[in-house]
């Protein structure tokens, strides 16, 4: 408490309830329904015009299209929800294969992960 009552954010945003030194790196993979899933395809495309927007001439003339852009993109996400999980991998596992990312967010694919088992690590979808 002594460091929100001096307001120094730093040391506060430094803090980690869950060590990723013991527990691992937090990963959060969106896993497809199928092959005929393109949410996240549609996600980066949202971004794109979300980017677009931003960097226009106009950004005060577009600030509308631009929060309603933003609007979308938190709407997509949270359409996305369900098909999202978070692992944890230390530093010296081998890190899964996926495809692309958008921020913090890895499309991984659809045979890497199992409802039941959770990630499946081979050695056809890892990183060495």
């Amino acid at each position: 408490t002594n460091h929100i009552n001096e307001l120094a954010f730093e040391t506060i945003g430094k803090f980690r309830l869950i060590d990723n030194d013991v527990f691992g790196e937090e990963f959060r993979c969106y896993v497809p329904i199928d092959e005929s899933d393109n949410s996240f395809q549609a996600l980066k495309e949202l971004e794109d015009n979300f980017k677009t927007l931003c960097y226009s001439q106009n950004k005060k003339k577009d600030f509308v299209k631009i929060m309603e852009a933003k609007y979308k993109i938190q709407n997509h996400l949270k359409k996305m929800n369900n098909q999202i999980v978070q692992i944890r991998l230390k530093k010296t596992d081998i890190k899964p294969l996926y495809e692309t990312s958008y921020n913090d967010l890895y499309l991984i694919n659809r045979d890497s992960y199992s409802s039941i088992l959770g990630l499946i690590l081979t050695s056809e979808n890892l990183i060495i």
